[in-house]
C-alpha cells in the first residue's frame, strides 16, 4: 500500500501548475515497461519489450528511445529509438506498444505484428545483470527495469513522475532467456512503480504479449532438444565458470533462471545440477 508520504508528493505533482502543465503537454512519458522476455528457448535473439501507457493519449512516442546497460550501469546500448512517424493510433490508457526482434515472431502463435522492430537486442552479456531504461533523448528516465540483484552495481533512478521517490529498485533475479516465460508488470495500467523487485514476477508458462491493436500471441516452445538449464547466465550453451558466478550471485532468489531444479529458489540442488552438467551444451 502507498504510504501517506508517496500519496501526497503524487497529489503535489498532480496538482500544482508545472506538474498539470507537463500532464497536458507530454505525450509520452506516462508509460511502463510492462513486459521483457530476453531469449526464446535459448535463442538470445529473439526478445520483446512491451510498454503499456499509463494514462490515454501517450502515444506520440518521437525521440524516445529504449537502453540497455551493463551490470555496472555503463556501455549503454541504444536498442531502439522512436521515428517520428508512424505512430501508434491506440492511445487508450493501458494501450500497448510492442518492440521485438525480427526473429521473435517465429516464437509466437498466433502470429502477430510487432508495432516497431528493435534496432537491436539487448547483449547477451547483459542478461544476467544489467538495466533497461525507457528515456529521452535529453537522459531523462520515465521508466526503468533493472536486474541482477547485487550482481547490478549501476543507478536505479528515475524521473518522479512514474516512481514518486524516484527510485525503482532491481529485480533479483537475471532475465528470461531459456524458455518461454517473460517477466512482467503486476500492478494495473495506472499504477506508479514502487521498486522492480515487488512489482515484476515471471509469467507462469508461454508469456502472452499483445501489440497496439490488440492482437495477442502466446510465446511457444520450438519443440526438440532444449538448451541446457544449467547455461543461466547468457545463453552461450557452454555451462563454465560464467554460469556459477551467476548462480552464487543469485543464491537464495527467487525468480533466477539459474533455479536449474526449478523448486523456485536457488540453493545446493542447482549447484549440484550445475557441476553436473560443466562443459558443452549438448
Amino acid at each position: 500500500m502507498m504510504s501517506i508520504k508517496k500519496r501526497f508528493c503524487v497529489f503535489l505533482v498532480l496538482m500544482s501548475p508545472i506538474g498539470f502543465t507537463s500532464h497536458l503537454q507530454a505525450t509520452f512519458d506516462l508509460m511502463q515497461i510492462e513486459q521483457l522476455i530476453a531469449g526464446v528457448d535459448g535463442d538470445t535473439s529473439a526478445q520483446a519489450i512491451q510498454l503499456r501507457m499509463r494514462f490515454f493519449g501517450q502515444n506520440s512516442t518521437y525521440t524516445q528511445r529504449l537502453i540497455a546497460h551493463d551490470a555496472q550501469g555503463l556501455n549503454p546500448v541504444v536498442l531502439f529509438i522512436f521515428p517520428f512517424l508512424p505512430i501508434v493510433s491506440n492511445d487508450a490508457a493501458g494501450s500497448r506498444i510492442l518492440l521485438a526482434t525480427s526473429s521473435f515472431a517465429s516464437h509466437v502463435s498466433p502470429s502477430i505484428t510487432p508495432d516497431y522492430i528493435l534496432t537491436n537486442a539487448i547483449p547477451a552479456s547483459y542478461l544476467a545483470a544489467g538495466s533497461l531504461t525507457y528515456e529521452d533523448r535529453f537522459g531523462t528516465v520515465w521508466w526503468r527495469l533493472s536486474w541482477g540483484g547485487a550482481g547490478y552495481t549501476g543507478p536505479t533512478t528515475g524521473y518522479f513522475i512514474n516512481d514518486v521517490d524516484s527510485n525503482f529498485g532491481k529485480w533479483p533475479g537475471s532475465l528470461p532467456f531459456s524458455g518461454i516465460d517473460a517477466l512482467k508488470f503486476q500492478s494495473a495500467a495506472s499504477a506508479l512503480s514502487t521498486n522492480n523487485a515487488a512489482d515484476y514476477s515471471l509469467t507462469s508458462g508461454g508469456a502472452v504479449f499483445t501489440n497496439n491493436a490488440n492482437s495477442s500471441g502466446t510465446v511457444q516452445s520450438a519443440g526438440g532438444p532444449q538448451p541446457c538449464p544449467a547455461d543461466c547466465s547468457n545463453g552461450d550453451s557452454l555451462v563454465n565458470v560464467t554460469d556459477l558466478l551467476t548462480l552464487l550471485g543469485a543464491w537464495g532468489q527467487v525468480g533466477s533462471t539459474c533455479d536449474i531444479a526449478g523448486d523456485n529458489t536457488v540453493n545446493v540442488t542447482d549447484l549440484l545440477a550445475l557441476l553436473a552438467a560443466w562443459g558443452s551444451c549438448p
